[in-house]
């Protein structure tokens, strides 16, 4: 979690609030505190940030502060799989798909009842215990050539080489379909650092999530692929599509150069 400290400490601690208002305050709507509590936890979170050096730390203190509402989360993100599922399906040919970083494994059962033979992968197994008894393999890298397809749902930004990742999986896949948050004029890298650090560690303080923040603009995004031997063949702007996790969304269909 080394990277995710050096963002904590390089990035976070030191964002400015006054751009952070709009998505910070969706937030805490979706989350469902009333207004007077928006007024208040704004300060406290940036409070915890001046004070507290310690990322762990600090993830924990925020935990005390949105923990609470936890069951709000799993509420508003219930269909988020769903929503996922119907954005990838159409992207996908063939018959075999790695689903990497797979998470709780949702999207990949939904992509699997619909006919596709599907193998997840993620640094654990985050699979609900009811889906593990699908295939997961962690010597994915090994299967050359191996899938018509990789599923990759905001992945790459939680990865401390994302060039790494896509060099392995330009070797077992022929097709690529991501979904990555951007920076642009309206989120910038700091704010899209802040909210995905407050989901993934303030409100997962025990799930160990690396958050190192390699965001990208769509530029940068295109960029990146064709230097790693992807080609670009469709692009969609999601946009902000989960308003308690208010992130811009990009999806991104390539193939091999």
């Amino acid at each position: 979690m080394k990277s995710t400290q050096k963002l904590y400490a390089t990035s976070i601690r030191t964002a400015p609030f006054a751009p952070l208002h709009w998505p910070l305050q969706m937030m805490l709507s979706e989350l469902g505190f009333d207004w007077k509590e928006r007024l208040v936890l704004p300060q406290a979170i940036a409070e915890i940030f001046r004070s507290e050096a310690d990322e762990s730390v600090a993830a924990r203190k925020i935990w005390d502060l949105l923990g609470p509402k936890e069951g709000r989360v799993r509420e508003k993100i219930a269909g988020r799989s769903s929503q996922i599922a119907s954005q990838v399906l159409p992207c996908l040919d063939g018959e075999s798909v790695l689903d990497f970083g797979c998470g709780n494994g949702r999207v990949g059962a939904i992509i699997a009842s619909s006919g596709f033979h599907v193998v997840s992968y993620d640094v654990a197994d985050y699979r609900d215990p009811e889906l593990r008894s699908g295939a997961f393999d962690g010597d994915w890298f090994r299967r050359k050539n191996g899938f018509d397809a990789a599923l990759v749902v905001t992945v790459l930004h939680h990865c401390d080489e994302p060039s790494v990742e896509l060099n392995r999986l330009r070797n077992v896949a022929r097709r690529l379909v991501v979904i990555e948050s951007v920076v642009n004029a309206n989120l910038s890298f700091a704010s899209q650092a802040v909210i995905d650090w407050l989901y993934n560690r303030g409100m997962h303080p025990r799930a160990s999530i690396p958050v190192p923040g390699r965001f990208k603009t769509v530029e940068d995004w295109r960029a990146t692929f064709a230097k790693h031997g992807w080609r670009v063949v469709h692009e969609d702007d999601l946009g902000i599509d989960l308003p308690v996790v208010p992130e811009h969304h990009r999806l991104f269909v390539c193939e091999r150069a």
